[in-house]
């Protein structure tokens, strides 16, 4: 899981099941970003400014 440093922090988070999930609302609500990807075990952020 990551996190990002917006006003309204985005969080995401991937699974073993090849699907990424991230919510633009601190967490409130999540959507599915991607599907049918290889195994994620691990999340990263970066932001361009």
């Amino acid at each position: 899981m990551a996190s990002d440093s917006q006003a309204a922090i985005g969080v995401y988070f991937g699974t073993t099941s090849g699907e990424l999930w991230g919510s633009s609302d601190e967490g409130d609500n999540f959507a599915r970003i991607a599907g049918d990807l290889p195994h994620i075990y691990a999340v990263t952020v970066s932001e361009i400014q």
